[in-house]
């Protein structure tokens, strides 16, 4: 049962493929930052996009997400919160990791601005641009 779709904005830390069972996993370690000045905390997921089951070919999604994410790219994910269990030190832990159902590379505030500047320019005289 799904109780949550979570959408997040942070750095890449890291991108990995991995094969598991014949299916393809790529993951991505994702920064956060929150809180400001002294406050200021990061917190990291663990972001898992499955492939397709069975299947041994990266999606378009993950051979995208590999070639155009590198530590320290801004990413918008969105997904699945999952809960995980692992060996820690003091014994067995719970993680929450993401499971992604899409992603995308944010675009800069200046190319938005560019954009928006280029589009009043094409409008029409007369035209009200939005």
């Amino acid at each position: 049962m799904n109780i949550c779709t979570i959408t997040i904005s942070g750095l890449v830390n890291r991108v990995e493929a991995k094969n598991i069972g014949g299916t393809v996993l790529v993951k991505l370690g994702v920064k956060v930052r929150t809180g400001f000045g002294e406050k200021t905390q990061n917190t990291y997921f663990n972001v898992n996009m499955w492939g397709r089951k069975g299947s041994s070919d990266l999606t378009p999604a993950q051979e995208a997400a590999i070639k155009q994410l590198k530590d320290g790219s801004p990413v918008v994910i969105s997904g699945k919160l999952e809960p995980r269990e692992y060996e820690g030190k003091n014994g067995t832990a719970t993680s929450l990791d993401i499971r992604c159902t899409d992603w995308a590379k944010p675009r800069s505030f200046e190319e938005a601005n560019s954009q928006a500047r280029t589009e009043r320019i094409m409008a029409e005289p007369g035209e009200v641009p939005f």
